[in-house]
C-alpha cells in the first residue's frame, strides 16, 4: 500500500484529528479566518493573527437586564382629559378614476370621528392645530408600480413604493404638525394601483389626532 507524502505530512501536522475549516464570510473569496475542532475551540492561523490571541474563543458576555420606568404619557386615556375630540378616520379603496398624477379618491370611509375627512375631495383638513399621526398603504396592478405621497397643503412629506413584480405593497406613516384647516391627502405620483370592487380594499389612508 502506498501512502503519499501529502497525506503523511498532513497527518503529523494534525496529529491524526479531523479538522474541519469554515470561512466567516459568505463571499467564496474571502479569507479564511479561523478553523473549528471536533473537540471544540478555535485556531487561529498565526499568518492572519498574531500570537497574542488566544487559542480558543471563550468570550463572557454580562447579563442584560434592562430597567424600564414607568409610562406616564399621555396615550389613549389622554384622549378624555384632552376633551375627547375623538378626531381620526380610516378610508380604503381607490376609486377607478384615480389617475397617476392625481390625488387618490378613496370610495369608503370605515371610521370618521370629528368633521375633518371631507369624502367629496378625499383630504383631511385639520380643525384645530395639533400633532397629527397619519398612515397609508397601496398594492401595485399587476406588471405596474406605483409610488403615492403623503401631501400637506400640496407639499410631499412622505412616500410609499410598490414595484412592478405583481401585486407588491407600499407603506408609510408619519407625524406632522398641522395648523387649523391644513389639508393633507394622497397623491398617486407614479404607476397603478390594485383594489378590487368587492368586500376586500388594499388602499387605504387613517389618520388622528394625537394632540
Amino acid at each position: 500500500m502506498k501512502i503519499s507524502l501529502t497525506l503523511l505530512l498532513t497527518l503529523a501536522v494534525c496529529g491524526g484529528s479531523e479538522v474541519t475549516s469554515r470561512e466567516e464570510s459568505t463571499e467564496r473569496s474571502a479569507k479564511q479566518v479561523y478553523q473549528y475542532q471536533p473537540n471544540g475551540g478555535t485556531i487561529y492561523p498565526s499568518s492572519i493573527y498574531p500570537s497574542v490571541y488566544p487559542g480558543s474563543y471563550n468570550p463572557t458576555y454580562p447579563t442584560y437586564n434592562p430597567t424600564y420606568p414607568t409610562y406616564t404619557g399621555v396615550g389613549f386615556r389622554g384622549v378624555s382629559s384632552l376633551g375627547g375630540s375623538g378626531e381620526g378616520f380610516t378610508v380604503r379603496r381607490a376609486s377607478p378614476s384615480t389617475r397617476q398624477g392625481s390625488r387618490i379618491i378613496f370610495v369608503e370611509p370605515l371610521t370618521q370621528g370629528g368633521s375633518g375627512w371631507n369624502r367629496a375631495t378625499s383630504e383631511y383638513t385639520a380643525p384645530a392645530t395639533g400633532l397629527y399621526f397619519f398612515t397609508f398603504a397601496a398594492v401595485s396592478d399587476r406588471n405596474s408600480y406605483f409610488r403615492i405621497s403623503l401631501r400637506h397643503n400640496g407639499i410631499e412629506m412622505v412616500s410609499a413604493f410598490g414595484d412592478a413584480a405583481g401585486y407588491q405593497m407600499g407603506s408609510q406613516s408619519c407625524v406632522l404638525r398641522l395648523n387649523a384647516r391644513d389639508q393633507a391627502y394622497l397623491q398617486l405620483d407614479e404607476g397603478r394601483l390594485y383594489d378590487l370592487a368587492s368586500s376586500r380594499a388594499y388602499t387605504t389612508f387613517s389618520g388622528f389626532r394625537i394632540y
